[in-house]
Formats: C-alpha cells, sequence, structure tokens
C-alpha cells in the first residue's frame, strides 16, 4: 500500500473514531478496543501496513457491536464460545462496512 493511500487510511479511520468519541493510543504490541474507557490501542511494530489498517478497522467494527443475541442464553461454555465467535464475526463485518 502506497504511503499515501495508507495515510489517507488512517485519517479517515481516526476522524470516524474522533466523531464516536474514541480514543485511538499508538503504543503497544497488540490491538484492542476497551469500552469501558472508549479506547482503542494499536500494535505499534506493523504501522504502516495494510494490516495495520485491517485490525484498525476490526477494532472500529467492535466499537460500534450491538449486543450478542446469544446474551439471554443460559450461561454456559457453549454460550459464551457462540458469543464470541458471533461478535468477533461481526466486527469485521461493521468494519468493512465503515471502509
Amino acid at each position: 500500500m502506497p504511503d499515501a493511500e495508507w495515510q489517507y487510511c488512517l485519517t479517515a479511520i481516526t476522524n470516524h473514531l474522533v466523531s464516536s468519541g474514541v480514543v485511538l493510543k499508538y503504543n503497544s504490541n497488540s490491538f484492542k478496543y476497551c469500552a469501558e474507557d472508549s479506547t482503542i490501542t494499536c500494535n505499534q511494530r506493523i504501522y504502516g501496513t495494510y494490516k495495520y489498517i485491517c485490525s484498525l478497522l476490526h477494532e472500529v467494527g467492535h466499537v460500534h457491536q450491538m449486543n450478542s443475541r446469544f446474551r439471554t442464553l443460559p450461561a454456559s461454555k457453549r454460550r459464551n464460545q457462540a458469543i464470541i465467535i458471533e461478535l468477533e464475526y461481526t466486527a469485521w463485518q461493521i468494519g468493512e462496512q465503515i471502509a
């Protein structure tokens, strides 16, 4: 990905996050969204790569997710696994739509 295109994508995503009230932190070794303090931490080791943009969009997807439709089921290991799978999958879908 050319530098100008990469910077354009990062700026667009950052502007989207600012308008959503989410703070971006660049000094991590992994990607993570924390709903409690509305922050996304980013893996600084892959800064400037296509993978960085894709991973960031996934985390943006988590920002806009609804609660799992499985949350009303009785607690169990399988329910918890289904929730995780559903939330990870839909975060990719939402991130793609935002892109």
